[in-house]
């Protein structure tokens, strides 16, 4: 072989070797960098989510800083294709102003947190997700602080009377009217979920007498009368309607089949078994 012959043949070798796993590996990745642009558009916005308007904003938290001027902000909230989900908590005052409110003309202390607060959901509707104000249930909490009271409302969401599990945003309401905290966990709810609780479930006697016969085959003593606390959820993800169950250990029940999907020990009230 001579030299001519060698040195093609030892670039022949560095090609296949070399060279072109390289060029397969670069086409791979801007085959998918263009995919993803296709369907996220140049800003990282899923073009066929819901609600993306939150997500074309810039940056989430210069947004709140800079229109209603509070100190900081702290979000893991991302966009899915039903709606926002994590968490946002601002610290520091919003005022009503930004929200265009003349607080004069509401009547009582509570009245004007539950305006201002409600002001709030009405303005930011895309960024927490909401289509529907009648779908949050309010509560009110009183409380005193450093001698100052505030007014602490808290809005859990239902989804047609069931509550949407962990979903809810919490205000603390202060002096001179001015929202000093809010805390939101967004949770996106798909149409199937719509459709799933008009459907029929087990009853809570149905759901009892699925844990006395799981806590009879690990032979843990239960009183019948006294079983713990049985709550009915809506969830974002199948079977979208779950029985939770919290007694020796934390059930959760599949509310359509009766299946135990997880269960784990609830160390308050764990009993040895007999």
């Amino acid at each position: 072989m001579n030299n001519k012959t060698a040195i093609l043949s030892k670039t022949a070798t560095f090609l296949r070797w070399w060279v072109l796993p390289v060029m397969c590996l670069c086409l791979m990745v801007l085959s998918y960098s263009q995919m993803a642009l296709a369907q996220n558009g140049p800003d990282g916005v899923n073009k066929g989510s819901a609600n993306n308007k939150v997500l074309q904003k810039p940056n989430l938290k210069q947004y709140l800083v800079d229109k209603y001027g509070i100190d900081d902000v702290m979000s893991s909230v991302y966009q899915t294709p039903n709606g926002p989900k994590g968490h946002l908590g601002t610290f520091g005052k919003i005022s009503p102003e930004p929200l265009r409110m003349n607080m004069k003309e509401i009547p009582g202390e509570h009245g004007r947190a539950k305006a201002i607060a409600k002001a709030f959901m009405v303005e930011e509707a895309d960024l927490l997700g909401i289509n529907d104000m009648n779908e949050f249930h309010e509560s009110v909490v009183k409380m005193t602080i450093a001698n100052i009271d505030y007014t602490g409302l808290i809005y859990n969401r239902f989804i047609d009377d069931l509550p949407l599990k962990n979903a809810r945003i919490h205000f603390d309401v202060g002096p001179n009217d001015t929202i000093t905290g809010v805390s939101a966990d967004l949770v996106p709810a798909p149409p199937e979920l719509y459709a799933a609780v008009k459907k029929e479930t087990l009853t809570e006697d149905q759901a009892r007498k699925i844990v006395q016969r799981d806590l009879k085959s690990a032979k843990i003593a239960f009183n019948p009368s006294n079983m713990g606390e049985f709550k009915k959820f809506a969830i974002p993800d199948p079977p979208y309607v779950i029985w939770e169950v919290r007694d020796v250990y934390i059930y959760t029940i599949d509310a359509f089949t009766g299946e135990i999907l997880k269960k784990v020990p609830n160390w308050k009230t764990l009993r040895a078994p007999r």
